[in-house]
């Protein structure tokens, strides 16, 4: 390449537009743009129009927008004579590469044509001021190789590139690629370009942690229109893509049935990763649950009513992996269900989703959870793949992990609740949702974990699917004393029972108060006294004073 710097680049598309624009392509303008014009022409090695169009869409895709050819003759003095030539030197452009093509929506297609823009590499090198970038790397490992093909797919994720960018982009890295011994093996199987980005899709997924890939989002990365994803997926179920007819992938052995998963098959593991144990991270990254290891829980001393604490050990007892191989093991012999399904429920801040989380960090389990309204999708059937979808990922970390980790439904009482009468989509939807919910539920193996603020809402159907229930109240005199003991150790025993004799609140509200005194006293230096716990108390109960009025609050 000619050396010519970004600056120079940018400085002559910049004249080029500003000197053309609403102009008619004349012999005097010609004249007028010719040094600026060679500077783009030596530079990429395009032609005299194909470099007027290259600085119209350059400066347009830095203002994020996309150009149709319609917009460049307007340019240019609205000379429609123009159009053959501009197609011609669109298509050239889009040969060499320079620029992409966005097709957009169909209806869009039919009134003005495709859209343009200027290929994200020259676009990138230009912003950064290394012309060198606009080049397709030549690796020396094949691990750096695979890290630029996750990098450009996670562009394609967040809309950076389209779906035709993807796969150009991945056939560039593969040619640019053969020396590698994994990649003269792929390029041997014939595959089609979508094909190959397919199969390295996958591949990223498997050394990222995630042995299966979900073949509906799969396709959506590689396919623009709906009936070319309608159309492979078929191809797929009928076992007649060459990726399933070569071997090279195989379907989710835990999902066979419904066709929704794959996996590189053995023969590709072999081939693509064999020599490269570093390129099999040991890792586990759910897509639809927040992972939180047990090693990162703080400890937290927890205290309970008598009731509570005698169901609560009994659970951590059998938490405990000896104690839990045993008790599945002869669950399993009597034809009964090895799943442990667990409901916790009772006023907020009472210590429900604390106790999973001294669980797991007891019992060193894993735990997913669960974020009801994130499953909650506005399409139509979204939201029920995508339940289904979640426990095929915890199927997953149970055999990923030496511990069976705990699902944790956190505040669930949106999916627990009694279905109602259906009067309108979200209605059917929440329905639908509740009786896969069950379904899953009834031959669950694992830890199943929910909790919530609403149980008296609890639907009667997942009464027997849930296999214990425990409900936690307000602590009682002894147990909240012992809280105020533990967060207030330095005032007086009889400050603390007159404070429980004047208010009733919940372990978090207390932990809330507590939190609340030392800022102020780190902040102004004000030592807590029984007034200022006083205030506290009041000023933490006023924003629960509707709630739970008869158990919780001050005396009267």
């Amino acid at each position: 390449m000619p050396e010519t710097n970004a600056k120079e680049i940018l400085h002559a598309c910049q004249q080029l537009f500003n000197k053309t624009k609403g102009k008619k392509i004349t012999p005097s303008l010609q004249k007028l743009i010719a040094s600026y014009r060679k500077k783009l022409t030596s530079t990429f090695s395009i032609t005299d129009t194909e470099s007027l169009i290259f600085s119209f869409v350059l400066l347009e895709t830095f203002r994020e927008r996309e150009v149709s050819i319609d917009e460049l003759v307007k340019h240019y003095g609205n000379d429609f004579s123009l159009v053959p030539e501009f197609n011609a030197a669109l298509e050239s452009l889009k040969e060499k590469k320079i620029f992409s093509l966005r097709p957009g929506s169909i209806k869009r297609r039919k009134e003005v044509g495709y859209r343009f823009t200027v290929n994200h590499r020259i676009v990138d090198a230009l912003m950064k001021g290394d012309l060198s970038l606009i080049q397709v790397e030549s690796h020396l490992v094949f691990y750096d190789m695979l890290q630029e093909v996750s990098s450009i797919i996670d562009m394609q994720d967040n809309d950076v590139i389209t779906s035709c960018e993807l796969i150009e982009e991945l056939e560039d890295v593969l040619n640019s690629n053969r020396q590698f011994q994994q990649v003269d093996w792929l390029l041997k199987h014939s595959l089609t370009r979508e094909e190959q980005t397919m199969f390295f899709i996958i591949c990223c997924d498997t050394v990222a942690g995630n042995n299966v890939t979900d073949i509906d989002e799969l396709l959506k990365k590689v396919f623009h229109l709906p009936y070319e994803r309608l159309d492979y997926k078929r191809s797929i179920k009928d076992k007649t893509s060459k990726l399933l007819e070569k071997e090279l992938i195989t379907f989710d052995p835990n999902n066979y049935g419904y066709f929704e998963g794959v996996s590189l098959s053995e023969n590709s593991q072999q081939n693509i990763l064999f020599g490269d144990s570093q390129l099999l991270k040991k890792s586990f990254k759910p897509k639809l649950a927040l992972l939180i290891n047990h090693q990162t829980i703080v400890p937290c001393q927890l205290y309970y009513n008598p009731a509570e604490n005698e169901q609560v050990q009994v659970l951590n007892d059998a938490l405990e992996q000896k104690a839990y191989q045993e008790l599945t093991a002869q669950l399993k012999k009597n034809g009964l269900g090895t799943g442990f399904t667990v409901l916790l429920h009772g006023a907020a801040g009472t210590g429900k989703t604390a106790t999973v989380k001294e669980w797991a960090r007891q019992t060193g389990r894993n735990i997913l959870m669960v974020e009801v309204d994130k499953i909650k999708s506005a399409w139509v059937g979204e939201s029920e793949k995508h339940l289904n979808d979640l426990f095929q990922e915890y199927k997953r970390a149970c055999t990923f992990y030496e511990k069976h980790p705990i699902l944790l439904f956190n505040e669930a009482d949106a999916i627990l609740g009694k279905r109602m009468q259906v009067k309108s989509s979200v209605d059917q939807m929440n329905n639908s949702i509740q009786n896969i919910l069950l379904q899953q539920l009834e031959d669950f193996e694992g830890i199943f974990v929910a909790t919530t603020n609403l149980a008296e809402h609890l639907d009667n159907a997942f009464d027997r699917r849930l296999l214990y229930k425990i409900e936690f109240k307000a602590p009682e005199k002894p147990v909240q004393q012992q809280i105020w003991s533990s967060f207030f150790p330095e005032l007086e025993q009889e400050i603390l029972r007159n404070i429980h004799d004047e208010a009733v609140l919940t372990g978090g509200q207390i932990m809330n108060v507590k939190r609340k005194l030392l800022v102020n006293n780190i902040l102004r230096n004000q030592k807590t006294t029984r007034e200022r716990l006083m205030i506290a108390c009041r000023e933490e109960r006023s924003l629960n004073n509707n709630k739970h009025r008869s158990a919780i609050g001050f005396r009267g």
